[in-house]
């Protein structure tokens, strides 16, 4: 996986019933490549069984999650802007 500085992901979770100890550490992974590159990674449509995984293990405060998919990608998008404005000022 390689992260634009530019761009976000998106993980939509609708229908995820089950998460194991593999997919906590590929969901971890993916995290720490997409902020290393500048970025965000938000996670959508997660369900109760994923949203308690989250909370148990901790790892919810390292993700931003939004209920809304297209607020998901508004997140990332707003970032993206508020970066260009802010090279363009220096």
């Amino acid at each position: 996986f390689e992260a634009s500085a530019r761009l976000g992901a998106v993980l939509d979770f609708s229908g995820v019933t089950f998460c194991d100890s593999q997919g906590l550490s590929t969901l971890i992974s993916l995290h720490r490549d997409v902020t290393a590159a500048g970025s965000r990674l938000v996670l959508t449509n997660v369900g109760d069984f994923m949203a308690r995984l989250l909370e148990i293990t901790g790892l919810r405060a390292a993700f931003d999650v939004e209920s809304d998919p297209l607020r998901a990608a508004d997140v990332w998008t707003e970032e993206r802007r508020e970066r260009s404005d802010q090279s363009d000022e220096g």
